[in-house]
């Protein structure tokens, strides 16, 4: 859930499945069990437990402290997210009785939270009185600056969105766009995730539909209004089959962007040097055996690339290098071994911080036991659970 603009570049692919055999090495046994994990340094980061109700805080790499009590969450609540701002501050959002989202705070890294509500029922143009749904992403731009999607209940057929925003540091949010309307044209596309490189520049990856393609939009006004932007492609690939997967993530002017077309079925990594009006394609990965899912993580933005990329044919892990504007080297990493990804797994997210600092969650495909954990500190040679 990068959204902070960083400095530099690490593109990490992975492609999940039945891995093949590995050698066995002992491995302790799972401690902590995370749906959600944002490292922002080898040493410093946060997860969300899987109770979604916990957060967690490590400040050596290793050890993983629970935050103190998160104030007024009632047993009703639902629909959590974590956003990390800097190592001592953060947010935590959840829905109260389908109508409320709660809001909570830390500043001293989960020892004290402050608390708010965001109430559905001001929102221009949307009818009834209880609506379902909860907090989908928040981004913050700088100490002040903040935004936070909502998602109204809703059908397959819309993907309704609510878009907040303060310009005090949480102390005050106001409704800037929405997908409902009370009179001329929603001034919000759809809900999904989004993330602002400025007070006025920022980015919405989502979908009309559940089940159509994501796209991107972006808008230059703080979020009152959105514009779809566009994207190479090749001439063979149909544009239908692309998914934006995430934001693209800014070092100035330079960004990054992963972008998954579903019937190759290939994963393309686009780079731009002008804030995002351009993008050109700077590498290109195949799923291997056209078998399998990708999950991208672009930590930081830069023109060179530096990937990890995951066979679920052979389970090597390989680190794929070199300037955007040529065409990158692979080279063996390692590999994940199947008795730490057993069939009925898959991996939910991979968080790597540089090439060799890395995290990766492993969720039952049916949810029928907790998360796991693994960590490398050499880019993938070897692995252990948190």
């Amino acid at each position: 859930m990068q959204r902070l603009p960083l400095v530099s570049a690490l593109f990490a692919v992975v492609v999940a499945g039945c891995a093949a055999a590995g050698t066995p090495t002992p491995n302790p046994p799972a401690a902590y069990h995370f749906s959600w994990i944002e490292m922002r340094s080898p040493t410093s980061g946060w997860a969300l437990g899987g109770d979604h109700t916990t957060v967690y805080r490590t400040a050596d790499g290793v050890t993983w402290t629970a935050s103190a009590a998160l104030p007024r969450i009632p047993q009703s609540a639902y629909g959590s997210i974590l956003y990390p701002v800097s190592a001592k501050k953060a947010w935590y959002a959840f829905t109260v009785s389908g109508s409320t989202i709660g809001l909570d705070h830390t500043t001293d890294g989960g020892g004290h939270w402050s608390y708010e509500t965001l109430p559905f029922a001001y929102i221009p143009g949307l009818k009834g009185s209880a609506p379902l749904g909860g907090p989908v992403s928040i981004s913050f731009a700088g100490p002040e600056d903040g935004w936070l999607m909502a998602a109204p209940g809703h059908g397959m057929s819309t993907e309704p969105g609510v878009l907040y925003r303060t310009v005090d540091g949480g102390a005050h949010w106001r409704v800037v766009a929405s997908t409902y309307a009370s009179g001329g044209r929603p001034t919000l596309p759809f809900s999904g995730d989004i993330s602002f490189t400025g007070p006025l520049s920022g980015w919405l990856v989502g979908s009309i539909t559940s089940t159509s393609p994501s796209l991107l939009y972006r808008t230059a006004d703080g979020g009152a209004h959105w514009s779809e932007m566009t994207f190479p492609v090749a001439k063979s690939v149909p544009r239908d089959e692309a998914n934006v997967l995430a934001p693209p993530v800014f070092s100035g002017a330079l960004g990054a962007m992963a972008v998954q077309f579903e019937g190759t079925p290939a994963t393309v990594v686009y780079a731009s040097t002008t804030g995002g009006r351009s993008w050109r394609v700077a590498y290109r990965q195949r799923a291997a055996h056209d078998l399998g899912y990708q999950v991208i993580d672009i930590v930081r933005a830069k023109l060179e690339i530096l990937a990890f990329s995951y066979d679920s044919g052979s389970s090597d892990l390989s680190r794929v290098e070199g300037a955007a504007a040529a065409i990158p080297t692979s080279t063996l990493s390692g590999h994940i071994p199947k008795r730490l990804l057993p069939i009925g797994t898959q991996i939910s997210q991979l968080d790597f911080v540089n090439r060799d600092d890395g995290w990766v969650i492993i969720e039952q495909d049916a949810g029928e036991s907790p998360p796991e954990v693994l960590r490398t500190t050499n880019g993938g040679k070897t692995w252990l659970r948190v």
